[in-house]
Order: C-alpha cells, then structure tokens, then sequence
C-alpha cells in the first residue's frame, strides 16, 4: 500500500494572520495589500463575498470603507513567514516528514497503517493548528500530491467536508470529486494546456484520468502523464527530501517614491540581495550569477524612461551574501545613469543548482575564509529569523536613503519583536 499524503492548507492565510491578533475585526471584510499598497494578495470570506479579485487595483475597491467597513493592511511578511514556520513545527509533531510547498501550504506523508482513521488524523491537524496559532486550515488525504492538492480545494470549496477531505477510505469518492472538479482545478494544469485539453472533450478531472498515461505522454508530455497517474491513485511525483531547485530566484520591489541617487538604489539591491540568498540557502544551493535590474516608472507620461540590466558572474557559484553584494554595487555601475527618477530596483540569482552535487574545484585554496563567511552568513540569518527581515543586513543595504515601498497600515510583529507583543492591563 502506498504512503498516505497530506496537504494542509491555510485559509487565506495572510488575512487570517492579521486577524489572529485583531479578532475584533473578525466577521468584516479585511484584504492585504501588496508592494506600495497597491492590489489586494489576500482577501477574507466577507471581502470575497464582495466581490473582490485576487490581485485586484485596491484604489478601485477602497470605497468599500465607507459602504462596508473594508478594513485593509499592508503586507507584513514577517509576522506571515512565522506563523508559517510555526504551522511546520506543529506538523513536525504529526510526523517527522513535512515538506513545505509554499508560505501556506505543506506536504506531510505517514506510513500505511491499518485501521488508521484518517478523518480524525485530518481534524486533529486542524484544531491542533487553530488552538495554537488561531489559523484555519483545510486538509487533503490522498495516496498522491496531486489528489492531496485536489482534495484540499474540496475541503476548502465545499463547507459540509468540515475542512477535511479524505480520499483514501472511500475509494468511490475519489471519482465522484474527479467528476465534478473541473481540469484547471488540477495541479499544474495551466490555461495554454486547460484551453487544449477542453478542445479535445477533456473537461473535468476524471476525463483526464481516463485519457491515460500513455496518450497524455504521446500527445503531450511527460509531465502531463505524471499527472494522469497521479489522479489514478499511482504516486509519480517525487517527494520533496530531494527538491527541486528553482532556475532562478528573484527579488525586486518597487519604490515608495521617485528615487534619484546611487546610494539608495544600491541599499535596495542589497536588501534584495539579502531576501533572494535566504532563499538559496534554505535549498542548500548555490548560484553561479546575478543580473541586476533598474528602471523608471514605464507608465508615466512625464518622467523620463530608462530601463537597463546587467549580469555578473561568479569564477565558482556561491551563496554568500557579502560576495553577491559587492556584484550586484559593480553591475549597477555598469548600468546607472543620472538624472532618472527611478521606480523599481531588482535581483535575479542564476545558474542555481544544489551544494550536495556541486563539483568541487581541485584548484581552489585550502583555507577557512569560505568557513568564516559561512559563519558571518550564519549569525545574518539568525538575526533576521528572530527580529525580522533587515534585522541585520551588510552595511550598503543601511546607507541609502528612504526606498521602502509604502506600508501605511503594516501591522505590528506580534511573534518575532518584544516592542510588538499586545499588552493587556487589567483594572
């Protein structure tokens, strides 16, 4: 028998973190707003039900404050990434095999036992993640990821599931879910392969299990028949101990405001600097270059246009913060130019691949500067873990003056700052 997979999901996750420390909000329409306050990421069920869009312009539903109470708040992904670590500890306490997919989202497997009731497993999750964090969560259970994953939009999509999903108990009602979701509700199913499909007569999830591995593999991809597999019950994806690595990880920002000197453009690179080799690190990996980019704000129809990038590439690939600063200050030399009000600034490390094949240069000296960095690194992520993103950063990202995009109605770091915690005083 196969292992059982689970996906536990949080319910419009960046909203039900800000709503976790204000429950006086709780039952109002609530959205997050993105970089510069600009378009709704995250949306509670009241702001849904008003019919705001993911991603949707916030200044062309910010009349809702007066008609409907809307309340929004900018985006602070500090407070979201910890509770999201704090969701994996709980996972962890579940079983010591949990493989994070994204900020809200985690696989967990669990051996087949017999006679496990997965239903209770499914709700012990969820309360258990309520009680200590105050997040709600839908749960998948499947033989495969992509049946977890499908599984949990029935958790989410229909209320009477409880929030739990199980398609393992019941094999019966893993086709009776296959029949009535739809193929763009498929993982991985994108609108190029959901438009052909649909013109074959492949409608809902089921059709496309029919269809069968070999004829998605001819007449498609190998990709596509892992899928079909999958939504038959015969896992095909591997699991996530060996991950896949990212081509490339990027990190950019618009400005709060038009800005004109080096200075603060080069303290936004290393902050962007800082974020994208985090992220490099925590995959164990190592990239071989970096492109810097720079532009200004391409729809304005006053200010003068100028867009540019440049590429600096590493003798061997690294993950070292200190090294990719200093590429990224001398690749903005190459590209800069006075006089343009710059709107955006961004990174994008390239060439990425894992430290656990990495080939080693036999010329390379033999010292311990590669150890010290790691350890200077080390201490930078340390920090930045416990205070917050830009805690600590290499000493440009300080210099430059204000680029932070607007943030007006960021709310304070509950969980990783002793001036944030909430105070109660009692008469």
């Amino acid at each position: 028998m196969n292992d059982i997979i689970c996906l536990v999901d949080g319910n419009n996750m960046f909203a039900s973190c800000e709503l976790a420390f204000r429950p006086d909000l709780i039952g109002k329409p609530v959205v997050v707003l993105s970089s510069n306050d600009a378009c709704c990421i995250a949306r509670s069920y009241e702001a849904k039900a008003l019919g705001i869009k993911m991603a949707q312009p916030y200044f062309e539903v910010r009349h809702f404050e007066k008609t409907h109470g809307l309340i929004a708040f900018s985006a602070n992904f500090t407070l979201y990434t910890d509770i999201s670590s704090r969701i994996v500890s709980i996972l962890e306490g579940f079983t010591p095999h949990v493989a994070p997919y994204s900020i809200d989202e985690s696989f967990c497997r669990f051996p087949p036992l017999t006679g496990m009731d997965l239903l209770k497993l499914g709700n012990d999750i969820r309360s258990t993640i309520l009680t200590q964090t105050g997040i709600g969560t839908g749960v998948g259970i499947s033989t495969t990821k992509t049946l977890a994953k499908l599984a949990n939009n029935a958790a989410k999509k229909f209320p009477k599931t409880g929030g739990v999903v199980d398609l393992v108990t019941d094999e019966k009602r893993r086709e009776r879910l296959l029949a009535v979701m739809e193929i763009n509700e498929v993982w991985g199913i994108g609108k190029a392969l959901n438009k052909k499909l649909r013109a074959m007569g492949i409608i809902t999830a089921l059709d496309l299990a029919k269809f069968g591995e070999s004829a998605a593999n001819s007449q498609f991809s190998v990709t596509l028949a892992r899928t079909v597999s999958e939504l038959n019950g015969i896992p095909a994806l591997p699991w996530e101990d060996d991950i896949e690595l990212n081509d490339q990880i990027i990190a950019t920002r618009s400005f709060g405001e038009k800005i004109f000197d080096k200075e603060t453009v080069i303290a936004s690179l290393s902050y962007h600097v800082s974020r994208a080799v985090k992220k490099l690190r925590l995959q164990n990996a190592v990239a071989h270059s970096i492109t810097i980019h720079i532009r200004t704000n391409a729809n304005s129809k006053i200010d003068k246009q100028y867009s540019n990038s440049y590429t600096c590439r590493s003798s061997t690939p690294i993950n070292d913060v200190v090294t990719f600063t200093k590429m990224a200050k001398a690749g903005l030399d190459e590209i800069w130019r006075d006089g343009f009000p710059y709107a955006k600034s961004g990174i994008t490390l390239n060439e990425i691949e894992s430290k656990n094949h990495l080939q080693e240069d036999l010329f390379a000296s033999d010292d311990n500067h590669d150890e010290k960095k790691n350890d200077m690194q080390s201490v930078i992520e340390s920090i930045n873990t416990r205070y917050g993103l830009g805690a600590a950063n290499v000493g440009s990202a300080k210099s430059g003056g204000n680029w932070q995009p607007k943030s007006e109605n960021r709310s304070p770091n509950y969980t990783t700052s002793w001036a944030d915690i909430p105070t109660i005083k009692a008469d």
